[in-house]
């Protein structure tokens, strides 16, 4: 993943002239979190404001606050709709849609925002959709004429966007998280949607290095 203006070592230094640099390591990381985006229900989602419970693949945030001692540095910021996989068997007229996860994915990106704070102020504003993910499957299918919802079939997979880990949203400025901060990303869509694929995992991921005391 290209990142403009990666900070090295003798950067944090500079920028952090109080800390014992022997007492710290530089490391490259990602913070992440899941949460569910119920269907026909959910209007606004907050990331990061609480801990990751349960497995790993809900999230590595197991704090409140970044702790005390760590400095993030976030590079990239990405957006996954974890929805699953759906065979539809619609009928439809000629010219007509069949809904399922790539309609899903559609409108949850196309229709939602994300707002990053740090400590209650605002770093940034992003459209849903500018937020590619990078990675996963990837979702094309075509289709035409007039079918019988008992003799067409479909399974739908997809992303938000090309699933390729370079193709994810770089800041141009990259934003420090300090110690003890308050971190929030917050999503919000016009209106709530109903997704063919039901109650699905939303995932917001944060990528950047971490400054953090040696072990």
């Amino acid at each position: 993943m290209a990142r403009p203006n990666s900070m090295q070592f003798s950067d944090w230094h500079r920028t952090l002239k109080v800390i014992d640099f022997d007492a710290y390591e530089l490391v490259g990381w990602t913070y992440f979190q899941r949460l569910t985006y119920t269907s026909a229900s959910t209007l606004s989602l907050d990331f990061f404001t609480a801990p990751s419970t349960g497995a790993l693949m809900n999230g590595n945030w197991r704090f409140n606050t970044l702790p005390a001692g760590y400095h993030f540095l976030i590079q990239a910021i990405a957006f996954a709709p974890l929805l699953d996989t759906r065979e539809t068997a619609t009928a439809v007229p000629a010219g007509g849609e069949i809904d399922g996860t790539i309609s899903d994915i559609k409108e949850l990106i196309y229709d939602g925002v994300a707002e990053l704070k740090i400590n209650q102020k605002p770093y940034g504003e992003y459209p849903l959709w500018k937020l590619s993910q990078g990675g996963g499957v990837a979702g094309q299918l075509a289709t035409s004429g007039t079918h019988a919802a008992t003799n067409h079939t479909q399974l739908q997979a997809g992303t938000n966007g090309n699933p390729d880990p370079r193709a994810v949203f770089t800041l141009a400025v990259p934003i420090p998280v300090p110690p003890l901060s308050l971190l929030q990303v917050t999503t919000s869509w016009d209106a709530a949607k109903t997704l063919v694929v039901g109650n699905s995992g939303v995932e917001m991921v944060l990528d950047g290095q971490l400054l953090r005391p040696r072990q």
